[in-house]
C-alpha cells in the first residue's frame, strides 16, 4: 500500500477499489471470465513417478512463492545463512528449515488425500455460499477504498506554487 501510494499518489485507492469491485463482480458471477483449464486426471503422465515429480515441483513452487511473498521467515533464513560464511553450517540450517517447513505441509497434504472425498463433498456444498460472501465482501471493500480515496483527493489542497 505504501509503495502504491508513493507511485500513484492519492489515486491508488480509487484504482485498487475499482479492481477489487471488478473481482467481486466476477466472484458473484455478474461478470463472466473464461479461465483456461487443463485436465490431467486421466492422462497417463499424471500417474506414477513422473506425475508425482511434476505435482511435487508444482506444489513446491507454489508454496515457496507464497512463503517468500507472505511469510518473511524464508528470506530471513536465507539472509542468515548467507551471512554465516560457513557453507556446511548454512546447508544444515536450510535443511532443518526445509524439514520443519515441509513436514507439516506434507502431513496436511497426506491427510487431505486420505479424506478427500468428504472434503470434496463439503467444498461442493459450501462453494456457492462462499462465492457470494466473498463477492459481497470484495464489493464492500472496493466501495470503501473508492470512497476513502475520492474523499482524500477532494479534501486535499491543490498543488502549492511558491514564488
Amino acid at each position: 500500500g505504501q509503495a502504491a501510494g508513493a507511485v500513484l499518489g492519492g489515486y491508488w485507492k480509487v484504482v485498487a477499489g475499482a479492481v477489487i469491485i471488478v473481482i467481486g463482480f466476477v466472484s458473484l458471477n455478474l461478470i463472466r471470465v473464461p479461465l483456461p483449464a487443463i485436465s490431467v486426471a486421466r492422462s497417463p503422465a499424471s500417474r506414477g513417478l513422473l506425475g508425482s515429480m511434476v505435482f511435487g515441483l508444482a506444489l513446491g513452487g507454489g508454496t515457496a512463492t507464497c512463503a517468500i511473498g507472505c511469510n518473511p521467515l524464508l528470506p530471513m533464513v536465507l539472509g542468515f545463512t548467507t551471512l554465516q560464511g560457513a557453507p556446511a553450517w548454512s546447508a544444515a540450517i536450510l535443511g532443518a528449515f526445509a524439514i520443519g517447513y515441509g513436514l507439516p505441509l506434507a502431513l496436511c497434504i497426506a491427510g487431505l488425500g486420505l479424506g478427500f472425498g468428504k472434503l470434496s463433498r463439503l467444498a461442493t456444498r459450501l462453494t456457492p455460499v462462499l462465492r457470494i460472501l466473498s463477492g459481497l465482501l470484495l464489493f464492500a471493500v472496493g466501495v470503501y477504498l473508492i470512497y476513502s480515496g475520492a474523499s482524500a483527493l477532494l479534501s486535499s489542497p491543490g498543488p502549492t506554487v511558491t514564488p
